[in-house]
């Protein structure tokens, strides 16, 4: 990697850290304050649609006009809507506006930010896809660590520090974009093509492409529920503000500790076994928090989910990185972060309004479950009917890596 890279590296973690430091103040706020599974579950799917949507929008467009532009303008935009949800009142209109916008800021800025720093590491080589996907995982991880943790210690001080890390980390982000760019010269020229990869095993993972945002849906449906829903369940069972934050930050230990394991061990590559079963501990995760009476188990059912996404989006990232050029791949990124975003939406609208209609905080832990075993039996089917037919005609050596 050069140096440019290295110092980009900088901006998934802050934009991370100020991003998640709003959605714990604000989840947790309108949980506190009892505001109802089908609200909190409509904003966390209006969030996620302005993800989703942004992510595919300038994601297309970075691939057009270059990464540095398309960067800039999602970092100050996130600096504004920062600003913005500090500076209005609590549960208002134009509270979960600026959160939207946050949230579509950082859709923005993850396809141009991974495209711009796999730019020279991103060719067909495993071991530089493995490398750059494993510095950008824990970039952004590391980031929303820290925001869950502490925006969990300082929430218990004062209920709006969180929304002014934010604000800090957002300025901080934008000066950690603009000195990338500056060690970069020409840093608006789009990425270069990547070498073409060998034929086969970079249409197997395109065919994977596929496969991995199928189980994003299915597994952002279960994550959704920890994001915006987990609130509720967490001051029904009377856990403090520090040990909600301090267990959503175990779950990105775990989704961590999933990616060096991927990175280091190659086994699961091009393979639903492995996919599969990592959804089924999921779903025991699921149950377990539908199940819980005091806070363990809330604990274990974070850990089953977050070990599940952390496989789904190496997963998905590896294999969008494998099956692209350059040149494409701010949109493949934007398309593998919207059904991210699909699921968020469907899993926090429909489990608020589940939880709602029957008054009761638990079902929604229930129907992901459920939705996860649906989306697994879709994923033999189409593994059945596209993939393994292909493999066994192809007779490529490295089609079974």
């Amino acid at each position: 990697m050069k140096r440019h890279h290295i110092a980009l590296l900088v901006s998934p973690y802050l934009a991370d850290a100020g991003f998640f430091c709003m959605m714990f103040a604000i989840t947790r706020y309108m949980a506190d304050h009892a505001a109802g599974s089908w609200v909190m579950g409509s904003v966390g799917a209006g969030v996620s649609v302005c993800l989703g949507g942004s992510s595919i929008l300038f994601g297309r467009l970075s691939d057009r006009i270059g990464r540095w532009p398309v960067l800039t303008f999602a970092s100050l935009m996130l600096v504004v809507a920062a600003i913005g949800c500090a500076r209005t009142s609590w549960l208002s209109d134009a509270m979960y506006l600026w959160y939207g916008a946050a949230a579509a800021a950082m859709g923005a800025g993850l396809g141009p930010a991974y495209a711009w720093l796999s730019e020279s590491g991103g060719g067909p080589a495993r071991r530089s896809v493995g490398r750059v996907l494993i510095l950008y995982c824990l970039s952004w991880n590391l980031g929303a660590l820290s925001g869950q943790l502490a925006s969990g210690w300082a929430y218990g001080i004062l209920e709006d520090w969180p929304l002014r890390l934010a604000v800090g980390f957002a300025c901080a982000n934008v000066v950690a974009v603009q000195v990338a760019a500056v060690m970069r010269r020409g840093a608006a020229a789009p990425a270069p093509a990547s070498p073409p990869a060998p034929a086969g095993d970079q249409l197997l993972a395109s065919r994977f492409v596929y496969m991995a945002w199928l189980a994003n849906i299915s597994g952002a449906f279960c994550m959704s529920m920890i994001l915006y829903l987990f609130p509720q369940v967490a001051v029904e069972l009377g856990v403090p503000s520090d040990d909600h934050g301090l267990y959503l930050g175990v779950g990105r230990i775990v989704t961590i500790a999933t990616y060096l394991l991927m990175f280091r061990f190659g086994f699961w590559r091009m393979r639903l076994s492995t996919a599969i079963m990592s959804q089924a501990i999921a779903a025991a995760g699921m149950i377990a928090i539908a199940l819980a009476r005091h806070g363990a188990w809330l604990l274990v059912g974070v850990i089953g989910v977050a070990h599940m996404m952390g496989y789904n989006y190496f997963a998905g990232m590896y294999y969008a990185t494998r099956g692209s050029v350059d040149q494409t791949r701010g949109g493949f990124v934007g398309m593998h972060e919207a059904s991210i975003a699909v699921g968020f939406a469907s899993g926090t609208l429909l489990g608020g309004l589940l939880g709602e209609e029957l008054d009761n905080v638990r079902v929604p832990y229930v129907l992901a479950a459920a939705i996860l075993a649906v989306f697994a039996v879709i994923q033999v089917i189409v593994y059945a009917k596209s993939i393994r037919p292909m493999r066994r005609s192809a007779g490529a050596p490295g089609w079974r890596n």
